[in-house]
């Protein structure tokens, strides 16, 4: 019996004590579907670097950036990278490598999943620091101050109370069919596009929350 040309993987790991060449990884993932991915290559090696380069090549449903304290990672993850990867990947989550990312590529990206024109339907980044979030609010028409949002267009903002600690609120912003999410003194931004009416009014109507 033949199998199927394409495959879905549920795992791939790359292990240091063993040898690869990009050009038999290009070949494994050339048919390889694979529904999740885990980046944690954080040594500074020309390898890893190809890898970087490589990922954006590859049929990936979620893509996940968790490795703290990745200096290569930091590196490499600058505006036309990180857009790169939005229009690569559905899902991307980003932990603690967002320095060299610019307000305006946010912006960038912002726009480009409100008008549909790249892949990313979901953005999560941690560690991202407030002043940086404030000035890309403050691009698409919002203002932060004083624990407070103020806006210059039509939107909707919903403030929830955090489960963890009262002295921070989330910010539920709807622009139309775009969620952002903000915690203020929690350094993450949030962003989804809802695809269906249902899943946009069931984000409204979360429990906590107030319009």
């Amino acid at each position: 019996e033949e199998e199927d040309e394409e495959k879905t993987a549920q795992r791939i790991t790359f292990l240091n004590s063993k040898s690869y060449s990009i050009d038999s990884i290009r070949r494994v993932t050339k048919n390889l579907s694979i529904g999740e991915l885990d980046i944690r290559l954080h040594e500074p090696t020309d390898f890893n670097r190809e890898i970087y380069n490589l990922i954006k090549e590859f049929d990936i449903g979620r893509l996940n950036f968790e490795y703290q304290n990745n200096e290569l990672l930091k590196e490499v993850m600058v505006d036309s990278f990180f857009i790169d990867l939005t229009k690569a990947f559905k899902t991307l989550d980003l932990w603690k490598c967002s320095e060299k990312v610019t307000p305006e590529a946010l912006h960038q990206v912002y726009k480009n999943m409100l008008e549909r024109s790249t892949k990313c339907r979901m953005l999560n980044i941690l560690f991202i620091r407030h002043e940086k979030v404030h000035t890309f609010l403050n691009l698409i028409g919002i203002t932060y101050r004083d624990g407070n949002l103020f806006s210059r267009r039509d939107i909707e903002v919903y403030d929830r109370k955090s489960e963890v600690c009262e002295l921070n609120n989330r910010f539920d912003i709807f622009d139309g069919t775009m969620e952002i999410v903000y915690r203020d003194g929690m350094d993450c931004l949030y962003f989804k596009l809802h695809e269906t009416r249902e899943s946009l009014e069931e984000a409204k109507n979360r429990p906590g929350t107030v319009k």
